[in-house]
């Protein structure tokens, strides 16, 4: 196979390219090979965070727990700064050291518990995901999983 390539300054030919199968082989092998790339970035989207739990106090603050369902079919490992927590407005205290990094295929009700005052804004990003949650008397009327 033959491709041309043309272009003109001048009237005069700059270039020709001829592909032969060795050619179209390699370029075949760095397509799949970027398309096996993008899948398993495109993996970790599958990750599906979710309100578990949220209580009213006794002090007026809230009590969360927070969830995931990983659907990728296998374990996913993220660096820590691909798992994190973002407060926009009010308070929170997170009951353990960190947001989970590792997550186990299946549903995890329970990855990651605090307590939040009246009015935060909490957001939890794992890669491209986000779960953004605004604490307040509509959040525990709605329940679980409505959030």
């Amino acid at each position: 196979m033959l491709l041309v390539l043309e272009m003109q300054v001048n009237t005069h030919i700059i270039s020709v390219i001829s592909l032969d199968s060795t050619s179209i082989m390699y370029v075949t092998i760095i397509f799949a090979l970027l398309l096996l790339v993008y899948l398993i970035i495109k993996r970790v989207s599958a990750i599906h965070i979710i309100i578990n739990d949220v209580l009213l106090l006794n002090d007026g603050s809230y009590y969360l727990s927070w969830g995931y369902n990983n659907t990728t079919g296998v374990d996913v490992s993220v660096a820590p700064s691909e798992s994190s927590i973002l407060v926009d407005h009010g308070g929170v205290l997170l009951l353990s050291k960190q947001p989970p990094t590792y997550f186990l295929k299946g549903n995890h009700p329970k990855a990651m518990e605090m307590v939040a005052l009246e009015g935060s804004e909490v957001t939890w990003f794992i890669k491209d995901s986000k779960k953004k949650i605004q604490v307040n008397q509509k959040v525990l009327e709605k329940g679980k999983e409505k959030i």
